[in-house]
């Protein structure tokens, strides 16, 4: 009995060894399918497209490029049909993400780490950057407000003094904040307003301004040259004069109770239009037409006057202001001195645009709704070992 079952073990090891002998000689064979390659065909004999672990495709991707990929250890071994023959190594790795829903990141200078594109992963895997930027010109609030809303940045604090915007996010969001940030902390426009107040005779200036109609207009532009010429012409007399400046988005005062005898307070605020070159003012004028009264003189009360305008102008173009009176001195019977009018002559100048670069404004491509990217460390990375 026992001499008949070590025969028997014997037999079983003889047909083990025939197997093997026989499976080596058919891989030797011509026309045997060979090692894996890159994308390579490993169908049967139909030749049809083969299905290979996504790892070995990885590998191969190390051999090629001399790269370390590591892999996260509950990553599943997807069997795919991606062909990257001829793919550098971006496409290679863009190729195999998409289709066996992957994310790679860098881990130092030549590894890379391959890991399940889920929420969960991302946070344990994408590394976070701190950045603080020192606002010069824009509100804290504002650039917190479309960094929230933009990037749905979470992680920001802010410090008023100096005003300072501190982000921790992952790279790519910080290098789209960054851009963000350039462009909306730069200098506000600027605008110089001449600001002259004449003084013409009522009649004169009714028939001077008749193609307008005359001296119902409240507000009309006049180029600089045609200015000139009504003062002139109509002999009137430059009563006060001053020049405002102001930044987009602030308003300037300017009060004068000397020089006109009366209480006169204009507030100016202006807009650049960068593209036409034009400025919008909006003022606020207010006149009370009282003469200032020595001590111990009485006058009507006269009812105050309020203008409030807004008008567009080109750059230099002379906005003018009309229709204000105000009464003589108390003790005054001149007609002269009765029929006199006064002029707010106003003349934008800017002095400083919004200035962008050529290309600065052009379309930010930042990836997809599920995955924000820009200005990737990858970059840089595939950019050294396939420099193609």
């Amino acid at each position: 009995m026992l001499k008949r079952n070590v025969e028997i073990f014997v037999c079983m090891i003889i047909v083990a060894i025939s197997g093997i002998v026989s499976a080596q000689e058919n891989t030797e064979r011509p026309g045997a399918a060979g090692p894996f390659r890159i994308g390579g065909s490993q169908g049967g004999p139909s030749g049809g497209p083969g299905r290979a672990g996504i790892k070995a495709q990885y590998h191969a991707l190390e051999e090629k490029f001399g790269l370390r990929i590591l892999f996260d250890q509950k990553l599943r071994d997807e069997q795919v049909t991606e062909n990257i023959d001829g793919l550098g190594l971006r496409d290679s790795l863009e190729a195999l993400a998409q289709s066996a829903g992957f994310f790679y990141d860098i881990i130092d200078a030549d590894t890379i780490l391959v890991a399940e594109d889920t929420p969960q992963n991302r946070r344990e895997y994408e590394e976070l950057v701190i950045k603080l930027f020192a606002l010069e010109n824009v509100e804290i609030a504002t650039v917190d407000k479309v960094l929230r809303s933009l990037i749905e940045a979470r992680r920001l604090a802010t410090v008023s003094e100096p005003p300072t915007l501190i982000l921790r996010d992952t790279a790519p969001k910080v290098k789209i904040a960054e851009r963000l940030v350039d462009l909306l902390d730069r200098p506000l426009p600027e605008v110089d307003v001449a600001v002259q107040i004449f003084e013409f005779d009522r009649l004169r200036l009714a028939k001077a301004l008749a193609p307008a109609g005359g001296d119902n207009v409240s507000s009309m532009r006049l180029p600089g040259k045609q200015l000139r010429h009504l003062v002139k012409s109509e002999r009137a007399s430059l009563v006060s004069e001053t020049r405002l400046s102001m930044v987009q988005g602030k308003t300037s005062q300017y009060s004068d109770h000397r020089s006109l005898g009366v209480r006169f307070e204009l507030e100016i605020g202006a807009e650049v239009h960068a593209r036409s070159g034009e400025v919008t003012l909006e003022t606020k004028l207010q006149l009370d037409g009282a003469p200032n009264l020595a001590e111990g003189e009485e006058t009507q009360d006269p009812a105050i006057q309020e203008l409030q305008t807004s008008m567009r102008l080109a750059d230099g173009t002379t906005y003018l202001l009309t229709g204000l009176t105000r009464e003589p001195p108390v003790h005054s019977t001149s007609v002269d001195e009765q029929n006199r009018v006064l002029v707010v002559a106003l003349t934008p100048r800017i002095v400083r645009e919004a200035s962008y670069e050529a290309g600065e404004l052009e379309d930010l491509v930042v990836g997809t709704e599920s995955r924000i990217s820009f200005g990737d460390p990858l970059d840089a990375f595939i950019d050294r070992i396939d420099p193609q």
